[in-house]
């Protein structure tokens, strides 16, 4: 894993009013999807269907397979949402964390710190049971039923009040695109009756003996191209790094006195670490590990490796000196004692971690 330094920016100021864990597991994500984009998605399968229906000409086969096409759209955006999934791994099953205060709302997970102030929000949609906040037209988060209780909702009703009024251009857009569904629908169904009227009508034979009947078949005319979607707003959030500022708060509060330097380096696989003691006998350096079980903190070993005779060392040979906890929600931090894998941490430790 790639870790860089990120700016170490203000926090948000004065006291929480709501906080909320949810599990970003795959059935959870893809209903979010669906949340976020639930306009675009109808406005997708219904252009889809028209679009069957200029390929068949308005006939009844174009009709069927407009319909059809409906649910197909919807079950693709499925399949899109899943795959994105999976192929996620910061997304995966992980803890977040939101936290509204009276300006702004922080979203934190273990990869991650988010913060949005209201008043930079491109929209609010808040729904019976639901919530959407809008980072940009097509960007949002979205918390989902049983996940919001009705306080938060009703403080969001309240405090994005302004932000739950549809934009000039989405109004205008859905009414074009209202417009343009019910003539392209007037004009199916009229080529329709027209074929089948053109069909049954006979022109009289001149002659006794009897001649076929020509028929007209009107030729149909290009249907209206629908208006483009706005290109999306950009909005600004503020993001930085939990792992790294865990680095930061590990070595402030137990390492700094007996450490010589702080430098990062980097394994073979591109993990991260720190060298905090670099002698001609040993190196000591601190890594982040993992997330603890209960999922609220970053675990760091602390480990000393004794050098060769030509200053070359191995992991495979590391003492283990300490292990420290990182508590992402409120910065704590714990000291498990620990110098094995095996030893019983201490009780501080063990209530943060949940281990």
């Amino acid at each position: 894993m790639d870790t860089q330094k990120f700016w170490q920016l203000d926090q948000p100021q004065g006291t929480p009013l709501y906080t909320l864990d949810v599990h970003n597991t795959q059935t959870m994500y893809v209903k979010r999807m669906f949340l976020v984009n639930r306009l675009r998605l109808w406005q997708l399968a219904v252009l889809v269907a028209l679009l069957f229906l200029y390929i068949n000409s308005a006939s009844v086969l174009g009709f069927v397979l407009g319909f059809l096409s409906i649910p197909y759209a919807f079950f693709l955006a499925r399949s899109m949402a899943v795959s994105a999934y999976k192929s996620n791994e910061t997304a995966r099953g992980k803890l977040v964390h939101y936290t509204f205060y009276e300006d702004c709302f922080t979203v934190q997970s273990s990869y991650s710190q988010s913060t949005i102030w209201y008043d930079d929000l491109y929209r609010v949609i808040v729904r019976k049971h639901s919530v959407c906040l809008m980072v940009s037209n097509r960007i949002g988060y979205a918390l989902c039923e049983n996940e919001c209780p009705e306080s938060v909702l009703d403080f969001l009703r309240e405090r994005c009040a302004e932000k739950r009024k549809p934009k000039v251009k989405e109004i205008l857009f859905s009414v074009l695109f209202a417009l343009l569904c019910v003539l392209f629908l007037s004009y199916a169904c009229m080529a329709v009756l027209a074929r089948c009227s053109t069909s049954a009508e006979t022109v009289p034979a001149p002659t006794p003996l009897p001649t076929e009947s020509a028929i007209v078949e009107e030729e149909p005319t290009p249907a209206p191209t629908a208006a483009p979607t706005a290109a999306p707003d950009t909005e600004e959030t503020i993001s930085k790094d939990p792992i790294s500022t865990g680095y930061d708060v590990i070595y402030e509060t137990y390492l700094k006195e007996t450490s010589t330097t702080y430098e990062f380096k980097l394994t073979a696989k591109g993990e991260d670490y720190i060298i905090l003691n670099d002698t001609d006998d040993a190196v000591e350096f601190l890594q982040y590990d993992r997330d603890s079980a209960n999922g609220s903190c970053a675990l760091y070993v602390y480990e000393r490796c004794p050098k060769g005779e030509n200053g070359g060392w191995s992991r495979q040979e590391a003492q283990i000196l300490n292990i420290y906890a990182y508590h992402y929600w409120d910065g704590a931090t714990a000291a498990s004692g620990k110098t094995g894998w095996g030893d019983a941490p201490t009780k501080e430790y063990s209530e943060l971690t949940g281990e």
